[in-house]
């Protein structure tokens, strides 16, 4: 397993939400799960979050690709908020991207980090 650093900006939060995931909310698994991976590692992220959560709006807001948007959305969506995620998305993300989509959704469902996405 890499470990990839997480932004500072991001990683209170993270460590909020993996805590809150073991507490047994799904939520925040699956935003644990957002956390580690490298699309949190842009400006574009960062700025729209800190240790008290991440700003959805402005964040979706924000030029992202395709695929990123898509997860965006997702993410959002599995934290509860009520926004489109365009499913026809699916077939066109590539490995780690359907990986990340599928570590969220499991996330979610089952309120664990998996393990490949616990930083260390």
């Amino acid at each position: 397993m890499t470990t990839v650093r997480l932004p500072l900006v991001v990683a209170p939060l993270y460590e909020e939400c993996v805590r809150s995931a073991q507490a047994g909310s799904g939520e925040h698994a699956a935003l644990a799960v957002l956390l580690a991976d490298p699309i949190v590692h842009t400006d574009r992220f960062v700025r729209h979050a800190d240790a008290s959560g991440v700003d959805w709006d402005p964040l979706l807001d924000e030029p992202w690709s395709s695929s990123e948007e898509f997860l965006l959305r997702v993410a959002a969506g599995l934290w509860g908020r009520r926004t489109t995620a365009d499913m026809s998305r699916l077939p066109f993300l590539d490995d780690a991207h359907f990986q990340l989509f599928q570590d969220m959704i499991a996330a979610r469902r089952t309120a664990r980090v998996p393990e490949s996405r616990l930083q260390r």
